[in-house]
Order: structure tokens, then sequence, then C-alpha cells
């Protein structure tokens, strides 16, 4: 194993992970997540941790809109977004050590499958 020194340092979005367009390398390392259709666009709806709510509306991450914008966003990238969200589910149950992992699952991948026979 590298010593931390050495280590590369990526930058990583508020789930943990870097965002399915990557970042642009002009905005450092705050990072920006970058639109490959053609300039730059951030949801509202990113989960607020550590109680995943959304944080463009009053419900439960991801919210019905942020659903929408990952379908799209991953359109033709099925198991990068089912990877992504099994991320986010790793995230959320340990921060919400408390909910029911059935339920969790449910919120953060069981809809992908449903999604895609739509």
């Amino acid at each position: 194993m590298l010593p931390e020194s050495a280590r590369r340092r990526v930058p990583r979005s508020k789930a943990g992970v870097p965002p399915a367009g990557g970042f642009s390398r002009a905005s450092g390392a705050g990072g920006t997540p970058r639109s490959d259709r053609g300039g730059s666009s951030v949801s509202a709806h990113l989960a607020v941790r550590p109680t995943w709510t959304c944080g463009g509306c009053p419900s439960a991450w991801p919210c019905d809109t942020r659903r929408a914008e990952l379908l799209a966003e991953y359109a033709g990238a099925h198991v990068s977004l089912a990877l992504y969200l099994a991320t986010c589910f790793a995230d959320a149950s340990e921060d919400l050590p408390q909910a029911p992992a059935g339920e969790l699952y449910g919120r953060f991948i069981g809809w992908v499958g449903l999604a895609q026979t739509r």
C-alpha cells in the first residue's frame, strides 16, 4: 500500500464518488460536474448527508426529479448508474443505521430496474 503522501487525490461529490460526467479540469479540486451534452448543469436535487434528504425538495433522496435526472445522465450506462447508486446505498447504510436495509435498497437501487423496463 502506498503511503498517504503518495496517493493521488480524487475529488469526490457529496455522495462520495465522482459524478457521472466527471469533473471539468478548469474547476479545480472542488470540481463542478461536467456535462458532455454541451454545457454544465448542476441539479438542485442533490443528497444532503447524513440525513439523505433532497436539497431541492422535501423528499427523501433520490427524489422522483433526481431519479429522472440520473436516468437521463446515465442513459446507455445502466451499470454505471447501478454502481453509483450502490455506493450511495452503502454510504446511506452507514449514515442511517436505524433504517431497514430493504427500505434503503428499494430507495437507492430497486427503482433502477423498474425504470429501465418502462
